[in-house]
């Protein structure tokens, strides 16, 4: 995870006519997004665009959606970037979470991405967030997912009260989306590295989740069970894989990707 700041990274749209004076250039591409990273002496050029492309820096969205949810909830953040070009920020919401199990609490989260580069659009979506290790978790149906190309009204009151009033019917629905991980819990495992490692390698059989990873998630795995004081389950192996996706930087995949395959996984282990 990153800090607040480093979303808060100075960005600009200058002309290209900037960096070549007199250039008459031959495609509708005029402008340049320039990030500058701390520690960095020049800029980076992250993306290109025309004259009439509106930079939403994401000051200006964190800002507004965080006064709007935290006058409705009592929340938690967390924030992520690649490469100052692509950003989420996840605020799990700590009102009305529902234990799953001992000292195991899951509440709702909601994602909000932008990018500099082109490549994510602005968008938010709902999801659900362990709090015993943040490992945010995603949910089954992943809801409302909305997102819109860089406008000057991208961020306004209506787009604020419509994120409020999702994430509350969010909260009053979390019994029903858990239900499904309630055969995870019920289903046993020995507390041992070797059958855990073997029941991830099945569930990651024909799919794209990174398989040298998986000694890695069995051992978050046989921790939380100890930590918790719980008996070795699919819900703990299930998390163990999932927060490899959610935390892992040992691995090249995009974020987008990596819910993905936290999707796929799901699956498997719920119909396997």
């Amino acid at each position: 995870m990153n800090n607040r700041e480093d979303l808060l990274v100075k960005v600009e749209k200058i002309p290209l006519s900037t960096f070549m004076p007199g250039y008459k250039f031959p495609t509708k591409y005029t402008h340049a997004i320039v990030t500058y990273p701390p520690g960095e002496k020049k800029g980076r050029i992250v993306n290109f665009c025309s004259e009439d492309y509106t930079l939403v820096p994401n000051k200006d969205i964190m800002n507004r959606v965080e006064e709007g949810l935290n006058g409705a909830f009592d929340i938690d953040a967390k924030y992520i970037h690649k490469g100052y070009a692509k950003f989420y920020m996840d605020y799990t919401i700590k009102n009305n979470t529902r234990k799953v199990q001992k000292g195991d609490i899951v509440g709702v989260k909601v994602r909000i991405q932008n990018s500099y580069d082109g490549r994510l659009r602005f968008g938010y979506s709902h999801g659900l967030s362990r709090l015993v290790c943040t490992n945010g978790m995603t949910s089954l149906e992943q809801g409302k997912n909305v997102t819109t190309m860089h406008t000057p009204q991208i961020i306004n009151k209506d787009m604020i009260a419509t994120l409020i009033d999702e994430t509350e019917a969010r909260l009053k629905s979390l019994p029903e989306l858990l239900k499904p991980y309630e055969k995870l819990i019920q289903t046993k495992f020995p507390m041992s590295e070797a059958e855990i490692i073997k029941r991830m390698e099945t569930i990651a059989e024909d799919t794209n989740y990174p398989k040298r990873q998986i000694p890695d998630a069995a051992t978050i795995a046989l921790a939380e069970a100890k930590q918790l004081r719980v008996e070795m389950t699919d819900w703990l192996i299930y998390q163990g894989m999932n927060n490899i996706l959610n935390h892992s930087t040992d691995f090249a995949m995009e974020w987008h990707k990596r819910e993905q395959v936290d999707a796929e996984i799901v699956q498997k282990f719920l119909n396997p």
